[in-house]
């Protein structure tokens, strides 16, 4: 029976609980009726066995579906064997099963594991009990002669048999609950193990086990950490030994491995060489004989994430000798870390701050306080701490301030705002102060944090730069900021009374000169003395600023007699005229002005300022020393010359520009080997512009440079044209600005690689410019006319006569070509004083070995008397008027032809 259960209970693998409970029962009523078919007969039909003993620890150890087929069987064959017994028989039968099983269910709950020896026999007396109560379903004689056969044995032999048995299956039963605690215990352990939090591994330090061993022999004399921090090499090779024998879900996750697989190479794929004294620290612990060590290290996982981890190194027990398993727990504490570094962080601002700052409860006592605290306050924390802020209080403040700070602050849980406190010397400052709250888990005050600045420099600081920012330092005037809001509310008020304003701007003349000369200190006297004589012409209702440097506005609100603005204008203008005495100079000045008037010529104070100061251009351009009223006919014009300047960036990109070609005539032999360049701008609104409209507007935006580069570009490529199709010295002048020879933007050396591109020479071009420019030459200036002499450019001066002309420095800078201006020559006569003119001229300069070009030969005459002077070539339209590259080529081509044969 012992043998079928356990078979059944340990061997058969099934989940069918029913089944296992239906083979359990048909197994036991085989035996039930085994017992049964070998039992004692007491006479013909009268039985006796141990089917009760049987029965009853069937019900009480296997259960009621077993105990019920084993009694259904038992009966069965029971009733087979027949006889005067098969009642009383049936009723041992079902009484001990029934026994068994009322006796399981009472002590299930309490565990059949717990019954002792004593209840176990109770059980087998209480089977037995049932069994001689079945015996009187006999005749009463047949049952008192049963009942005196079989008592003794019966009650002495069946419920030791009944402990017996009964004993030995809970004996198997223990056994398997101790089974399955232990299978459960197993799987539990292996569960904590892979699905743990903390990543564990196992690994084998047998190799460090044996190197230390063998360390510990060598040099007894010297420690662990010693050695190793020596021989950090051999540290890092026995880390390299360590072996990773088994690892948990943590593990690989924190590793970023997908599986153990991919962990071969050990642990120094997660740890490098920095980490070494680590490690050393673990070896000296283990050496020393204890078992576990922990630290904290960087950890670097196979995607190249670094995380700091916290490690328990634990020898596995079993293993201290060999070091053959050691369990690390490695934790990730990298968010730790970073909320400790952010604690200290917060901590050192707060110890650090500028600001000062302080932590009170929720009623305003003072728990802690900052450095900044004490700085600005003069109190230490040990002065404050249990106090309130009333302590700082000024004074300045009433009692409805302070009681509507403290409302905001307990309704909204914050308060910003500026507050006069007094320090601890009585000193009475300004402070920016913010409060704020912190609430505890029920939402209700916890702490609160007042955070503040000492501003009275700031405030002091603004008060000084709110007057920097509308006032002149130099003069104490209004500046410009302040000048436009004046000007501003003058014209909001003309428009409710519909008065008129009078703008005067007043620019002196000439202090730029006097700065120069004299210095700035003069030049900063003088103003401040401009500025009392303007201040002595006006009236309370007038207004005079300082808005630039040299320049200040005037504003007359309600002026409208022009007598009167006159009177005004001419006092302001004779005043600035009368000596100023500085540093013993008589310094004397003029100034222009422009005037402008509201609602007249504008109706906003930017379009009056623009006004104003368009009729100061004008009253410059005049002279100087001038006043000008503004007229509509300035704006056009500065409009125009705006449009060009936009139009002209335009031009280029566009393609507008064109160069005509005049010829310059050897009037010696009446070739054409020379043609001078002249631009002209094909406008597509406005047709051809012509160079005197956009030549200045292009100097005055530094479009020129850009301008003269694409000239001298186009006029390379056509020289080297027609030297072959023309003549093979063929020249072309072109014109060069002044604004291009003082650009440093304008590189010479870009116009000579380009010439060598095209396989030209310098002097295949020559270089025009004006008189003025030399006398105004300055280092880059003059830099520039040597790199083109060096290169072999010639330099033609045009307009000669016309301004300063200077000998030496016409000398100086080896100039090649005198141009005569066609102001000497468009009227030129044998009796004319320009004949005189021109005569010497040319004189000179072959004197001075340098070749003359007449510019505007418009008559045989002139041709002629300047041929007879000896001038070397001419220009003009008596020869040709300038034309385009084609017609120009189709021209004179001819001529080469002609001298070629």
């Amino acid at each position: 029976m012992l043998f079928i259960y356990d078979f059944i209970s340990r061997q058969w693998d099934t989940e069918n609980q029913r089944l296992r409970d239906l083979v359990t029962g048909v197994i036991a009523g085989l035996v039930v009726t085994i017992i049964m078919l070998t039992s004692w007969q007491y006479e013909e039909g009268i039985i006796f066995d141990a089917r009760s003993v049987l029965l009853g620890v069937s019900g009480l150890c296997l259960g009621v579906i077993p105990t019920f087929i084993a009694i259904l069987m038992a009966v069965v064959v029971r009733i087979f064997l027949a006889g005067d017994g098969v009642i009383p028989g049936i009723g041992i039968i079902v009484s001990s099963g029934i026994i068994g099983v009322l006796w399981r269910t009472y002590r299930l709950p309490k565990g059949l594991v717990k019954l002792s020896l004593t209840e176990l026999w109770c059980f087998g007396f209480a089977l037995q009990f049932a069994y001689f109560a079945s015996v009187f379903l006999f005749p009463l004689d047949k049952a008192l002669q049963i009942f005196e056969l079989i008592l003794l044995p019966v009650l002495i032999l069946y419920p030791l048999a009944t402990m017996m048995l009964s004993y030995l299956f809970i004996d198997r039963l223990k056994q398997a609950q101790l089974s399955k605690a232990l299978v459960l215990s197993e799987e539990r352990t292996k569960g904590l193990y892979y699905h743990a939090p903390a990543a564990i591994w196992e690994e084998d330090w047998s190799a460090v086990s044996n190197a230390l061993k063998n360390i510990q022999r060598d040099h007894p004399a010297v420690s662990i950490s010693e050695y190793f921090k020596q021989h950090r090499d051999q540290a890092w090779e026995l880390v390299s030994s360590i072996k990773i024998v088994g690892v948990n879900d943590a593990a690989l996750k924190l590793s970023g491995a997908a599986s153990k697989d991919q962990l071969t190479d050990g642990i120094t794929q997660f740890f490098d060489q920095s980490t070494i004294e680590q490690f050393i620290d673990v070896i000296e612990t283990f050496a020393q004989g204890e078992q576990v060590k922990e630290c904290e290290s960087i950890f670097v996982d196979l995607n190249g994430e670094r995380r700091w981890i916290e490690v328990r190194h634990a020898l596995m027990p079993g293993y201290e000798d060999s070091m053959g398993i050691v369990l690390i727990t490695t934790l990730d504490i990298t968010s730790l870390k970073q909320k400790e570094d952010a604690l200290r962080l917060s901590s050192s601002v707060y110890e650090n701050s500028q600001e000062a700052m302080s932590v009170t409860d929720e009623s305003g006592t003072i728990l802690s306080v900052n450095a900044a605290f004490s700085t600005i306050t003069g109190y230490s924390q040990e002065e404050v701490l249990g106090k309130t802020h009333s302590i700082l209080k000024s004074g300045k403040h009433d009692k409805r301030f302070h009681q509507k700070m403290w409302h905001e602050i307990i309704t909204t849980g914050r308060w910003e705002g500026e507050i006069s406190n007094r320090r601890k010397n009585g000193e009475i400052y300004a402070e920016w102060l913010s409060v704020n709250t912190i609430c505890d888990e029920n939402n209700q005050p916890y702490r609160r944090i007042a955070l503040f600045s000492d501003i009275s420099q700031r405030k002091a600081s603004e008060s000084l730069i709110e007057r920097q920012a509308n006032f002149d330092n130099l003069t104490g005037l209004p500046n410009r900021r302040m000048f436009i809001e004046h000007l501003n509310r003058q014209i909001d008020l003309a428009l409710i009374l519909e008065d008129p304003i009078q703008l005067l701007l007043i620019d002196l003349d000439r202090l730029t000169d006097i700065n120069d000369s004299l210095g700035y200190l003069v030049g900063d006297e003088l103003i401040k003395q401009s500025a009392v004589k303007i201040q002595d012409c006006l009236q309370a209702p007038h207004l005079v600023a300082r808005i630039a440097g040299d320049v200040f506005a005037v504003i007359l609100p309600g002026e409208e007699r022009q007598d009167e603005i006159d009177r005004i204008v001419e006092c302001i203008q004779a005043a600035l005229a009368t000596a100023c005495e500085i540093d013993n100079h008589n310094i004397y000045l003029t100034s222009s002005i422009g005037i402008a008037a509201f609602p007249t010529h504008a109706s906003t104070s930017e379009v009056l300022i623009q006004c104003s100061n368009l009729a100061l251009e004008n009253a410059k351009q005049q002279g100087r020393n001038q006043r000008s009223h503004y007229v509509p006919l300035m704006k056009q014009s500065t409009q125009y010359k705006y449009a060009v300047s936009t139009d002209l960036r335009k031009a280029l990109a566009s393609d507008q520009f064109r160069l005509f070609y005049q010829p310059i005539i050897d009037l010696k032999t009446q070739n054409v080997h020379k043609a001078e360049a002249l631009i002209r701008w094909y406008h597509p609104v406005q047709g051809i512009i012509s160079p005197a409209d956009f030549i200045p507007v292009a100097e005055a935006t530094g479009a020129i440079i850009e301008i003269g580069n694409w000239v001298f570009t186009e006029a390379v490529k056509q020289v080297e044209s027609w030297r072959e199709t023309i003549a093979s010295d063929f020249q072309i002048s072109i014109n060069k600005s002044p604004i291009q020879f003082k650009s440093e933007d304008v590189h010479l050396s870009n116009w000579f690689d380009y010439l060598a591109q095209h396989g030209l020479s310098g002097e295949a071009i020559v270089v025009e410019m004006t008189e003025g420019l030399l006398m105004d030459s300055g280092p880059v200036v003059a830099s520039k006319l040597f790199a083109m002499s060096d290169a072999g450019m010639q330099i033609a001066l045009d307009d000669f006569g016309t301004g300063y002309s200077s000998l030496s420095y016409i000398k100086k800078y080896d100039v090649d070509y005198l141009k005569i201006d066609q102001a000497f020559v468009s009227n030129l006569t044998a009796e004319s004083d320009d004949s005189a003119i021109c005569e010497s001229v040319i004189a000179m300069a072959h004197k001075l070995g340098i070749k003359v070009i007449a510019e505007g030969i418009e008559t045989k005459e002139q041709l002629e008397l300047l041929t007879q002077w000896g001038c070397d070539y001419g220009q003009g339209y008596y020869f040709c008027k300038p034309i385009p590259a084609d017609q120009f080529e189709q021209k004179y081509a001819g001529l080469k032809a002609d001298q070629d044969y």
